[in-house]
């Protein structure tokens, strides 16, 4: 709770059966300020060189240190997480992820997980080239989901810029706002936006949430404009109380 042991520290624990098994190898500890350690038995090569990726699949989580048992030691084998500079990562990917190579017997490993977002996600442990492969299937979809949402940004502005209608431009502000937000949380704006600036990652992911529900609303006031009055007195008040909903987010992370 505390977040201050040591990985022998740790290794001890587990050890003495302290540790307790993962439900569907999947990690689910919320939003919470202590360490988590994982253990996991990494099996001996098949094959000469041999290596395994080893995955926490979630793109926010803030930060994993990953050791291994080697020598009659541990020793740290790399960082990772949206809270470590991209050229920090023990593996450059948007997950927070680690290469191990095998050895002629079974090893120990040993994974600590922290930070101020959630801690959830699926523990995974792949031969190499299945993730590389899997990786390349992600990249593929998310690159046309993301083509998808610029043009349709291109689009409502460019519809703006011929009629002037000012719903289209809180329209392109949405869409803006939701493949930041998008981007953010499957892992690729860490990556392409601010790589080796992470102190930006948990604050951007606040002011795209509220972005988002600000520029929805304001699409959605200006939209309905023509309704009666009474309805866009309705609107104008669930407006303003989505609007003072977003403008808490960021606060109440710098006040946490």
């Amino acid at each position: 709770r505390e977040a201050r042991l040591a990985v022998a520290e740790a290794a001890a624990l587990a050890d003495a059966g302290r540790f307790r098994r993962l439900a569907g190898n999947r990690l689910e500890a919320g939003f919470s300020r202590s360490a988590f350690w994982l253990r996991l038995e990494l099996p001996a090569a098949a094959a000469p060189g041999q290596r395994v990726v080893v995955e926490i699949g979630s793109p926010v989580l803030d930060r994993g240190a990953a050791h291994l048992f080697r020598a009659g030691e541990w020793r740290r084998i790399g960082i990772s997480g949206d809270g470590v500079a991209w050229s920090e990562r023990a593996l450059r990917h948007r997950k927070p992820a680690f290469a191990v190579a095998l050895g002629s017997e079974p090893q120990r490993m040993l994974i600590r997980v922290g930070g101020e977002s959630t801690l959830n996600g699926p523990v995974r442990v792949w031969n190499e080239a299945a993730f590389l492969a899997a990786s390349g299937e992600d990249d593929l979809f998310y690159g046309i989901y993301f083509g998808f949402l610029a043009a349709m940004l291109a689009y409502n502005l460019f519809l703006w810029g011929a009629v002037r209608d000012r719903a289209y431009l809180w329209y392109v502000a949405y869409v803006a706002a939701l493949a930041l937000l998008q981007g953010k949380l499957a892992g690729y704006a860490d990556r392409w936006l601010w790589p080796e600036t992470p102190a930006l990652a948990n604050p951007v992911n606040l002011l795209a949430i509220a972005a988002v529900l600000a520029g929805g609303a304001q699409f959605t006031k200006a939209f309905l404009g023509g309704a009666a009055k009474g309805a866009r007195r309705r609107i104008a008040a669930v407006q303003i109380a989505i609007a003072l909903a977003a403008a808490l987010l960021p606060v109440s992370y710098a006040l946490a």
